[in-house]
């Protein structure tokens, strides 16, 4: 969604995680799966089917497939402006996988943490929003994984542009700096260009004071 609004928060497209999802044939070979790496449908269908395939089963690719499927419904519902159905999906995930320790399911969360922080406030439910991406902070205070940077530094920047909308400019202002500092030089182009954007918010901020 654009806007005008340069406070409007970043949105990870986690639907670009799922390339490698089997495909469900839901008609003539209900119990069958057919691989179909390069193809996502758009229907929330095939996600159901994948979800109600993989629930109950504990291995672990069998676990990093139910957490995509979840994922990747939450996406399209969103994409369709479902956003109450894709925040619920949301909630499914981060309730089920909170406590993963695989790393791909740690990234996966990771997504699933900001996303629903997105569709919060999306629902214009602001303090809900925030609270969110703290909870992906404390999740991750000490993460190493270099794949967790770009969603932690989107969720710090949405953070502080939240707190601009609120007008908490003060508290916005140090979440500029914390993102700022954090990040500033990383090797991974998608977490600069956050930094940077973080860069010209707080320079806009500081033109509003004066």
């Amino acid at each position: 969604m654009q806007t005008d609004d340069p406070r409007e928060p970043i949105e990870l497209h986690i639907s670009g995680s799922f390339d490698d999802l089997e495909q469900v044939s839901m008609e003539e070979l209900p119990d069958e799966i057919l691989w179909n790496g390069a193809q996502v449908t758009d229907d929330v269908g095939f996600y159901d089917e994948l979800i109600r395939r993989y629930e109950r089963a504990t291995p672990p690719e069998a676990q990093l497939q139910l957490a995509k499927a979840i994922l990747g419904k939450s996406a399209k519902l969103m994409q369709q402006g479902h956003v109450d159905e894709s925040q619920a999906a949301l909630v499914l995930f981060v309730g089920r996988f909170h406590d993963a320790t695989e790393p791909a399911l740690e990234n996966l969360l990771a997504q699933a943490l900001l996303g629903l922080g997105f569709a919060l406030w999306q629902a214009k439910k602001y303090d809900e929003s925030i609270a969110q991406y703290d909870a992906l902070f404390a999740r991750f205070h000490d993460f190493t994984d270099a794949n967790l940077a770009e969603p932690l530094a989107t969720a710090m920047m949405n953070k502080a542009m939240t707190l601009e909308l609120l007008k908490r400019n003060e508290d916005a202002e140090r979440c500029y700096n914390e993102l700022i500092a954090c990040w500033n030089g990383t090797k991974d182009q998608a977490t600069l260009n956050i930094v940077g954007a973080a860069f010209e918010a707080r320079s806009r901020l500081k033109r509003a004071e004066t």
